[in-house]
């Protein structure tokens, strides 16, 4: 996959490179990312369920859809 600003991945990485705090929460388990089902379903779970689909992790260039697993 082509790198491309249109994946997440290059938002997410801007914002830990851009933003000094982010290094720092993310290593608290303070910041999350994710897609906007991941959103919404954080949200109607209260915050319990941070997840997403294979189609929409997919769209991240985080997604190993040989493994279907995230990578970090």
């Amino acid at each position: 996959m082509v790198i491309d600003p249109y994946f997440s991945a290059t938002k997410n990485r801007w914002i830990l490179d851009a933003k000094k705090i982010s290094k720092k929460l993310i290593q608290s388990n303070n910041l999350l990312f994710g897609t906007i089902d991941t959103w919404l379903l954080w949200n109607l779970t209260q915050g319990i369920s941070h997840i997403t689909d294979v189609t929409n992790a997919s769209r991240t260039m985080l997604f190993d859809a040989q493994k279907k697993t995230m990578v970090k």
